[in-house]
């Protein structure tokens, strides 16, 4: 089996076949040039996946709720003290830290959303 997180190629033509209406991924994938039976299968499998989600997502006209707040400052995070707020984005929160050990720094801290915590996302995230 192929993972997504760590084969490029996978990761590639998934991509692309994401671009394309639905009714036109099975033919990329046929015609992807993917030599390796159990890549080509584990590609057909992400894509056919891909169809599957389409149409799940919320409606955006209803209501949502609420986006949790952020940690308060002088929380600790494993051995990290917020110190203060430096920004905000569609992940999360971005925060000035004290690091206590092994070395005492300030270091910046990226706290990511509840929800936002998905392989597919932590993934974007590290690239």
């Amino acid at each position: 089996m192929y993972r997504y997180d760590d084969h490029p190629r996978l990761r590639e033509l998934l991509l692309l076949a994401a671009e394309k209406p639905a009714a036109d991924r099975a033919s990329f994938v046929a015609g992807a040039g993917v030599d390796d039976p159990g890549l080509r299968a584990e590609l057909a499998s992400l894509v056919a996946a891909l169809g599957e989600a389409e149409g799940f997502a919320p409606d955006p006209t209803l209501p949502r709720p609420s986006d949790p707040a952020p940690p308060e400052l002088g929380t600790k995070i494993g051995r990290y003290t917020l110190v203060d707020l430096i920004g905000e984005g569609g992940f999360g929160s971005v925060f000035l830290a004290r690091q206590d050990r092994p070395v005492r720094r300030d270091v910046a801290l990226k706290v990511i959303k509840l929800g936002m915590d998905t392989r597919q996302v932590i993934a974007r995230f590290d690239a």
